[in-house]
């Protein structure tokens, strides 16, 4: 709700399938959330987020149970300082949104 085709978004940690079946799109170079894929990018995870928001984006899709806060903790740690619940489905995903 409130998006159009081709607003921005951001599916962690794995949503390589998702932006092709929304008409969405991510604005980052960044498909996956995993060890070590951020700084492949030559990215610190402390950067994404702040990125992110800087492109437009405004609403993050959190996988239930992804492993965010052992496989990126800083970016973990950002969504959970500085993001609030939008909506949530549980066993499924939530939706936050940067704190106003």
């Amino acid at each position: 709700e409130g998006l159009k085709e081709n607003d921005p978004i951001l599916v962690m940690p794995n949503a390589t399938s998702f932006y092709q079946w929304t008409g969405l799109r991510n604005p980052t170079p960044h498909l996956q959330f995993f060890p070590g894929y951020v700084e492949a990018f030559g990215e610190k995870q402390e950067n994404v987020l702040p990125k992110y928001r800087s492109l437009g984006g405004k609403f993050l899709v959190v996988q239930e149970r992804s492993g965010l806060e052992r496989n990126v903790p800083k970016i973990f740690d950002q969504i959970q300082n500085e993001y609030a619940v939008v909506r949530s489905f549980p066993e499924h995903f939530t939706i936050y949104s940067p704190k106003q």
